[in-house]
């Protein structure tokens, strides 16, 4: 592996936490950043399916009702700092 390529490895950076999950109601969210103040927003441990994130969360359980997942709109975000790029 070269330097160049070592460099670039190290320069990775995963996006594996902080991630968050909010869901509307179909069609009424067509843009995700113009409404974020209108949406409740909840910090997920991992990204992943929504009925694992729900479960995690303690919101769903195979045990409880049944959920209709494709009834709503489900959205994911993260924030972090971006690099400079030279």
């Amino acid at each position: 592996m070269s330097a160049s390529q070592l460099s670039d490895a190290q320069d990775k950076i995963f996006l594996t936490s902080d991630w968050e999950i909010s869901s509307t109601t179909p069609g009424t969210c067509l843009d995700p950043l113009s409404h974020t103040q209108q949406q409740s927003w909840q910090s997920i441990p991992q990204l992943g399916p929504v009925a694992a994130c729900l479960r995690d969360l303690g919101e769903w359980s195979l045990d409880g009702p049944a959920k209709h997942f494709d009834a709503e709109d489900w959205w994911y975000r993260l924030c972090f700092d971006a690099p400079e790029f030279s």
